[in-house]
Protein backbone atom coordinates (compact mmCIF):
# COMPACT_ATOMS: atom_id res chain seq x y z
CA UNK A 1 0.00 0.00 0.00
CA UNK A 2 1.14 3.25 -1.03
CA UNK A 3 0.72 6.29 1.57
CA UNK A 4 1.30 10.07 -0.12
CA UNK A 5 0.26 13.45 1.32
CA UNK A 6 -0.55 16.07 -1.41
CA UNK A 7 1.91 19.12 -0.64
CA UNK A 8 0.33 21.05 -3.41
CA UNK A 9 -2.68 21.70 -5.62
CA UNK A 10 -2.35 20.36 -8.71
CA UNK A 11 -5.81 22.43 -10.49
CA UNK A 12 -2.96 25.59 -9.56
CA UNK A 13 0.57 24.40 -10.35
CA UNK A 14 0.04 21.30 -12.75
CA UNK A 15 2.43 19.78 -10.01
CA UNK A 16 1.81 17.62 -6.68
CA UNK A 17 4.48 16.65 -4.26
CA UNK A 18 3.79 13.24 -2.85
CA UNK A 19 5.31 11.49 -0.01
CA UNK A 20 5.88 7.67 -0.44
CA UNK A 21 7.21 5.23 2.10
CA UNK A 22 8.65 8.58 3.77
CA UNK A 23 10.48 9.72 0.35
CA UNK A 24 9.11 12.28 -0.51
CA UNK A 25 9.47 13.88 -4.40
CA UNK A 26 7.65 15.60 -7.21
CA UNK A 27 5.28 14.05 -9.42
CA UNK A 28 4.15 15.67 -11.83
CA UNK A 29 -0.01 15.38 -12.91
CA UNK A 30 -2.10 16.25 -15.44
CA UNK A 31 -5.00 18.14 -14.53
CA UNK A 32 -8.43 16.93 -15.93
CA UNK A 33 -10.40 19.74 -17.01
CA UNK A 34 -12.67 18.21 -18.08
CA UNK A 35 -14.82 17.05 -14.80
CA UNK A 36 -14.02 18.59 -11.59
CA UNK A 37 -13.69 16.34 -8.23
CA UNK A 38 -16.89 15.67 -7.37
CA UNK A 39 -17.88 15.05 -10.90
CA UNK A 40 -19.45 18.41 -12.18
CA UNK A 41 -20.19 18.98 -15.64
CA UNK A 42 -17.56 21.11 -17.11
CA UNK A 43 -18.92 23.28 -20.09
CA UNK A 44 -15.62 23.54 -22.36
CA UNK A 45 -16.78 25.86 -25.10
CA UNK A 46 -20.32 28.28 -26.13
CA UNK A 47 -21.08 30.54 -28.85
CA UNK A 48 -23.77 32.85 -29.24
CA UNK A 49 -26.94 31.35 -31.54
CA UNK A 50 -29.77 34.01 -31.06
CA UNK A 51 -31.70 36.24 -28.81
CA UNK A 52 -30.98 34.48 -25.45
CA UNK A 53 -29.84 31.25 -26.97
CA UNK A 54 -26.42 30.08 -26.25
CA UNK A 55 -24.88 26.49 -28.10
CA UNK A 56 -22.72 25.16 -25.31
CA UNK A 57 -20.75 21.68 -25.26
CA UNK A 58 -19.23 20.01 -22.32
CA UNK A 59 -16.26 18.10 -21.73
CA UNK A 60 -18.12 14.22 -21.56
CA UNK A 61 -19.69 15.42 -25.39
CA UNK A 62 -22.82 16.54 -23.97
CA UNK A 63 -23.63 19.68 -26.12
CA UNK A 64 -27.41 21.73 -27.61
CA UNK A 65 -28.78 24.46 -26.99
CA UNK A 66 -29.53 26.33 -23.84
CA UNK A 67 -32.47 28.91 -24.00
CA UNK A 68 -31.43 31.79 -20.89
CA UNK A 69 -34.42 33.68 -21.97
CA UNK A 70 -36.36 32.64 -19.00
CA UNK A 71 -33.52 32.60 -16.22
CA UNK A 72 -32.53 36.39 -16.53
CA UNK A 73 -35.00 37.32 -13.19
CA UNK A 74 -32.47 39.40 -10.57
CA UNK A 75 -30.58 42.27 -10.00
CA UNK A 76 -26.96 40.05 -11.39
CA UNK A 77 -28.89 39.20 -14.47
CA UNK A 78 -30.99 41.98 -15.28
CA UNK A 79 -27.99 43.66 -17.28
CA UNK A 80 -27.95 40.44 -19.16
CA UNK A 81 -31.45 41.75 -20.66
CA UNK A 82 -29.26 43.90 -23.03
CA UNK A 83 -28.42 41.71 -26.28
CA UNK A 84 -25.31 43.67 -26.72
CA UNK A 85 -24.09 42.56 -22.97
CA UNK A 86 -25.82 39.26 -23.13
CA UNK A 87 -23.38 38.38 -26.41
CA UNK A 88 -20.29 39.53 -23.86
CA UNK A 89 -20.62 36.09 -22.04
CA UNK A 90 -16.66 34.13 -21.56
CA UNK A 91 -16.07 30.40 -21.06
CA UNK A 92 -14.01 30.15 -17.84
CA UNK A 93 -11.81 26.38 -18.37
CA UNK A 94 -11.07 27.62 -14.73
CA UNK A 95 -14.79 27.04 -13.32
CA UNK A 96 -16.31 25.73 -16.02
CA UNK A 97 -19.00 27.51 -17.01
CA UNK A 98 -20.14 31.03 -18.74
CA UNK A 99 -19.61 34.43 -17.19
CA UNK A 100 -20.47 37.84 -18.16
CA UNK A 101 -18.20 41.40 -17.35
CA UNK A 102 -20.60 42.19 -14.32
CA UNK A 103 -19.94 38.42 -12.39
CA UNK A 104 -23.11 37.04 -13.47
CA UNK A 105 -22.65 33.10 -14.20
CA UNK A 106 -24.71 30.15 -14.01
CA UNK A 107 -23.63 26.96 -12.82
CA UNK A 108 -22.68 24.22 -15.06
CA UNK A 109 -24.48 21.22 -13.68
CA UNK A 110 -27.81 24.01 -14.20
CA UNK A 111 -26.73 24.75 -18.24
CA UNK A 112 -26.07 21.05 -18.29
CA UNK A 113 -29.74 20.07 -17.14
CA UNK A 114 -31.12 22.85 -19.73
CA UNK A 115 -29.72 21.42 -23.00
CA UNK A 116 -32.16 21.19 -25.25
CA UNK A 117 -31.26 20.46 -28.70
CA UNK A 118 -28.52 17.74 -28.61
CA UNK A 119 -25.55 18.15 -31.23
Amino acid sequence: MCEYSIFADSRQSGKSHRRVKGIEHAVFVNYDERVSDDMTPRLIAAHYVRDYVLHVRFADGSAGAVDLEGELHGEIFEPLRASAYFRQFQVRADIGTITWPNGADFAPEFLYDLVRIPA
